[in-house]
């Protein structure tokens, strides 16, 4: 990573580096608030798929492909 900073900074400058460490906050924040939500959703999904109704499966496997489409 240093290394990309020095070759943004050769290239852009200050602003540039500045810029780009703010994008890439921001994307971690992001990808941290993914990750957090799977993280929590992942038991409910696996529960409700496991029983022996199925209906739970049919609508976790729609929530699924819908959140697949949505968030990509």
């Amino acid at each position: 990573m240093f290394t990309f900073d020095i070759i943004i900074l050769n290239i852009v400058g200050n602003i540039g580096v500045a810029a780009y460490g703010i994008t890439a906050n921001i994307a971690l924040m992001i990808i941290a608030i993914f990750i957090g939500m799977w993280q929590g959703v992942q038991p409910i999904i696996s529960i409700n798929y496991n029983n022996e109704n199925d209906i739970n499966k049919i609508y976790c496997t729609f929530f699924r492909i819908y959140i697949s489409f949505v968030f990509q």
